[in-house]
């Protein structure tokens, strides 16, 4: 994000960070028992389609304030999307496989946040662009949400053998 706010001409863009993660962080405080009761298939669709935008925007930024915005909206989607897929998975995994389940999960996204720079870096030295890089991630969230549509709800309190670990989504 820094590569490509200094393109652009924007100035301070830590503060993106700085939004982001405050909004992370108030969307899983505040939203947690929201979060719990909702169709996680539906809700990761949702939040999914939100993000999209926001990667294909990126590339539009030319002033601090569209970094602000910019910054709320990712901020506010990762917010609800992480702790929903990790909900997700647990709720998926047979009860005995749920440990694992979830230190594999945890070990891929750390994976994926040390990896993606560098593989964006790459990109980005053999000349690729930021706005075809935010494309590409777009297309991969794209991907993300046609293999969530075949999927049932799943996950809600009402949903008893959702909650109990029985019946995994197909």
């Amino acid at each position: 994000m820094k590569g490509h706010a200094e393109t652009k001409g924007i100035p301070n863009v830590a503060s993106f960070f700085t939004v982001s993660a405050l909004l992370m962080i108030a969307v899983r405080l505040l939203a947690g028992r929201f979060m719990d009761r909702m169709d996680k298939t539906r809700a990761l669709r949702i939040f999914i389609l939100l993000l999209i935008p926001c990667y294909l925007l990126f590339g539009r930024m030319d002033s601090p304030g569209t970094l602000g915005i910019m910054a709320a909206c990712y901020g506010l989607c990762i917010g609800f999307l992480m702790p929903l897929l990790n909900a997700a998975l647990f709720l998926a995994s047979p009860p005995t496989l749920r440990g694992l389940n979830t230190n594999l999960a945890l070990f891929a996204m750390d994976a994926g946040f040390f990896l993606s720079p560098y593989a964006g870096g790459a990109f980005l030295a053999a000349g690729g662009s930021f706005d075809l890089l935010f494309a590409l991630c777009a297309a991969v969230l794209s991907m993300a949400f046609l293999l969530l549509i075949p999927l049932k709800p799943y996950g809600t309190k009402t949903s008893g053998k959702a909650a109990a670990g029985a019946d995994p989504p197909t």
